[in-house]
């Protein structure tokens, strides 16, 4: 029998939410489909969820090297 932290750890590795609405832009422009979109039942922000794959990964990878409020070293 899974964890809930198992559960949630498979659930990751199949989906990513996205909270970003720029993200969220970004992604669509490229072409990039979403499952669904939703409100996280406590915070009632908008996500979208989409189902993860290699194009999915090396978009969001491009995303966070251009992404100019992510903190530089």
């Amino acid at each position: 029998m899974n964890t809930i932290n198992e559960a949630h750890a498979a659930n990751s590795r199949e989906f990513f939410y996205c909270y970003s609405p720029n993200l969220h832009e970004f992604l669509k422009a490229r072409g990039q489909r979403y499952i669904c979109s939703g409100l996280h039942e406590k915070t009632l922000r908008k996500f979208w969820q989409y189902r993860r794959d290699e194009r999915l990964n090396g978009l969001l990878a491009e995303y966070e090297r251009n992404n100019p409020n992510q903190a530089r070293q």
